[in-house]
C-alpha cells in the first residue's frame, strides 16, 4: 500500500485530471477555520503547516497546475498558537530531527505567511451600502431557491466585529423561520472565544492512511 503523502498525492493528481476531463480549467479550495491547527498535537500541526503550504503552492511547494486556493483564519492565532507555543521555532526543528527537511521548510514557509495574513489582511467590517447591496443580492437568490418572497429586514445592527457571514445567517435565519413557521424571529449575535487546546484525537490519521 503507498504512504499516506503519495496516497493524498495520487487522489490529488487523480481529481485534477478528472476535471480537466470533464472541461474545467481547474478547481478553486476555500479552506475555512485554518486555526482548527491549533487543536492539533505539535507533529500533526507541523505537518499541518506544511500542508498548507503545499495547497497554496508557496515558495519550494510542489504545485499542481489548475488548483487555485485560499484560506480564512482566526486575528489571533498568531498570538495564542504560533507566538505562545514558539511554533516558529520548535516545530520546523521536529520535522528535522525526523529527517523531513522538505516539510519543516514549507511548515516554515506557511507560519510566515500566516502571521503576514494575519497582519495585513484582515476584513474590515462592512458599510451601510455595503450590507443594502448583500441584502439585496442574498434575497433574490432566496426568491429563485424557494419561489418565496422574502420580507424587508431591520437594519442590522452594526458592530466593529460582527462579519458578514454573522450578516447573512442572521437573515437567512429569519427568512427560514418566517417561511417554515411564520414566526417573526431575532437573531442573537454572541462571540465565543477560539478554542486552541490540543486534542490528539484530532490527530489520529485515518484508518486507511497509516503513519
Amino acid at each position: 500500500m503507498p504512504a499516506a503523502g503519495a496516497l493524498i498525492e495520487q487522489r490529488i493528481q487523480f481529481l485534477t485530471a478528472l476535471l480537466h476531463a470533464a472541461g474545467f480549467a481547474g478547481w478553486c479550495l476555500l479552506f475555512d477555520e485554518i486555526e482548527l491547527i491549533g487543536r492539533y498535537t505539535p507533529l500533526r500541526r507541523a505537518l499541518a503547516y506544511a500542508w498548507l503550504a503545499t495547497w497554496l503552492a508557496m515558495e519550494g511547494a510542489r504545485a499542481w497546475p489548475g488548483i487555485v486556493a485560499a484560506y480564512a483564519i482566526t486575528d489571533d492565532f498568531v498570538t495564542a498558537v504560533i507566538d505562545e507555543r514558539d511554533d516558529k521555532a520548535r516545530l520546523p526543528e521536529r520535522l528535522r530531527l525526523k529527517e523531513r527537511q522538505h516539510e519543516a521548510r514549507l511548515a516554515a514557509t506557511a507560519m510566515a505567511h500566516i502571521e503576514q495574513t494575519v497582519r495585513t489582511r484582515r476584513l474590515r467590517p462592512p458599510g451601510i451600502d455595503e450590507l443594502a447591496r448583500a441584502n439585496l443580492r442574498v434575497s433574490d437568490m432566496y426568491r429563485e431557491a424557494y419561489g418565496w418572497e422574502p420580507p424587508d429586514t431591520d437594519p442590522p445592527e452594526r458592530t466593529a466585529t460582527r462579519t458578514m457571514r454573522q450578516y447573512i445567517k442572521g437573515w437567512i435565519t429569519e427568512w427560514d423561520m418566517r417561511r417554515l413557521t411564520g414566526d417573526v424571529v431575532g437573531t442573537v449575535v454572541e462571540e465565543i472565544a477560539a478554542n486552541y487546546a490540543e486534542d490528539e484525537s484530532l490527530s489520529a490519521p485515518p484508518e486507511d492512511e497509516p503513519e
